[in-house]
C-alpha cells in the first residue's frame, strides 16, 4: 500500500478526462437492472500475522436471463485462493438461481450468495464467503486513490461482445481468512473491478468459443501508478490484440498498445485435470513508454475447474520485474486466463 495515496472520495476523482467514460463508478456500483450481466471482481494480495503471503481472486456474477417473458436471476461465483508461502491452493465455481440460495439488491450494492454476502460502498465494503470445508473469508474493504477506466473509456470490445469495465486498484483490506481450519488475521490490498454487459446474440454469442484471453492487473511496489494489460486471441484468425490501460499518479488514464503478449511466452504449466496449457512466464513490451516487464506466476496450480471445458480458467497471483518508463521496477499482479488454452 503506497504512502502517498489519497482517500477515495468523489471530488478526488471527478477530474476532466477529455472523454466521458461509458460507466459511472458511483451510480453503477450496485447491480444495474438494464444489463444482463453484472460482475464484481476482487483480487486480494496480503500478509497474515504469521507472515504468510495469501492471495485470492473472487468473482461474483449476477446474470439476468429471460425464460419466456419472465426474467430469472442467476448467480455465478468463482473463487481461487492461494497461500504463496506454503504453496496451498483451492478453487471452486458455483452456478445457481438467486431465488433459491441468494438475493440481489438492484437499488444499492448488495449481493447474497449461497454462503456469503457483499454489501457496502467505497467507504467500506464487507465481503464474506464460507467455502466449506476448506476456507472462510470475512473482510472489510476501503477504497483509496483513483479510478482506472479499462481501455481509457471504460468500454472493452472482443468481437461482437462489448463490456463496460472499470477498476479501483487500491482498496485497503483487513480481516480474517481461514484456510483448512487455520485462522489468519490479514492486511493487504484488493484490486476491485466492476463489470457490466449484455448477452451476445446469434450463433457466436459465447465469447469463449471465439477467443481465449488473459488479463494482468499490475501493482508497482514503489508507485501509485497501476497497469492493466488485456490480451485476446481470435481463435479463428489466430490474431492477438493486446493493450494496456495505465492509471497515472495524477489520476489520469491512458490506453497504449502492447506488443503481442502471448507470443512472448517463455514457458507453460499444463493442468493434469483439464490438459489446458497456461503461460507461466511472459514479457510485456510497451515501446511508447520505454517499458519491458517480465511477468511470472507465483504458484503453478491456480486453475479453477468448471463442468464445461470452456469455463475453466486460470485465476491466480504473480510477480513482475523489469523497466517501466525507463526505470527499474518490481511489483505483484493478479492474472486471469479465460477460454481454451491448448
Amino acid at each position: 500500500m503506497s504512502d502517498n495515496r489519497t482517500v477515495f472520495e468523489r471530488e478526488n476523482i471527478d477530474l476532466p478526462r477529455g472523454m466521458q467514460p461509458f460507466i459511472d463508478p458511483f451510480e453503477d456500483l450496485g447491480a444495474v437492472a438494464r444489463k444482463g450481466k453484472n460482475g464484481w471482481f476482487f483480487n486480494f494480495h496480503g500478509t497474515s500475522e504469521k507472515g504468510d503471503v495469501i492471495t485470492f481472486t473472487y468473482k461474483i456474477y449476477v446474470l439476468t436471463v429471460m425464460v419466456g417473458i419472465k426474467p430469472v436471476v442467476m448467480i455465478n461465483t468463482v473463487f481461487s485462493i492461494t497461500n504463496e508461502t506454503t504453496g496451498w491452493h483451492q478453487s471452486e465455481e458455483k452456478f445457481y438461481p438467486a431465488k433459491k440460495r441468494g438475493s440481489v439488491n438492484f437499488a444499492e450494492l448488495g449481493v447474497v450468495t449461497n454462503y456469503g454476502e457483499l454489501n457496502g460502498d467505497y467507504d467500506e465494503m464487507h465481503l464474506t464467503e464460507i467455502l466449506i470445508p476448506w476456507a472462510n473469508i470475512d473482510l472489510k474493504i476501503k477504497g483509496f486513490g483513483n479510478i482506472l477506466y479499462n481501455s481509457f473509456s471504460g468500454q472493452t470490445r472482443m468481437g461482437d461482445s462489448v463490456f463496460n469495465h472499470y477498476s479501483v486498484p487500491e482498496m485497503e483490506t483487513t480481516g480474517t481468512i481461514i484456510l483448512d481450519e487455520e485462522e489468519h488475521q490479514v492486511e493487504g490490498s484488493i484490486w476491485f473491478e466492476r463489470y457490466t454487459s449484455d448477452f451476445g446474440k446469434g450463433k457466436n454469442k459465447n465469447i469463449e468459443d471465439n477467443y481465449h484471453w488473459l488479463q494482468v492487473n499490475m501493482t508497482l511496489d514503489d508507485s501509485v501508478e497501476k497497469i492493466c494489460i488485456i490480451s485476446s486471441v481470435d481463435n479463428i484468425t489466430g490474431r492477438e490484440y493486446t493493450w494496456a490501460t495505465i492509471l497515472n499518479e495524477d489520476g489520469s488514464n491512458m490506453a497504449v498498445t502492447v506488443h503481442p503478449l502471448i507470443e512472448n511466452t517463455r514457458e507453460y504449466w499444463e493442468s493434469e485435470v483439464t490438459s489446458q496449457r497456461y503461460p507461466k512466464t511472459m514479457v510485456a513490451k510497451i515501446p511508447c513508454l520505454d517499458t519491458e516487464l517480465e511477468i511470472t506466476t507465483a504458484v503453478d496450480e491456480q486453475e479453477v475447474v468448471s463442468e464445461a471445458r470452456e469455463g475453466c480458467r486460470y485465476a491466480g497471483s504473480g510477480y513482475f520485474k523489469g523497466t517501466y518508463k525507463g526505470k527499474e521496477v518490481t511489483g505483484f499482479c493478479a492474472l486471469e486466463m479465460n477460454g481454451i488454452w491448448e
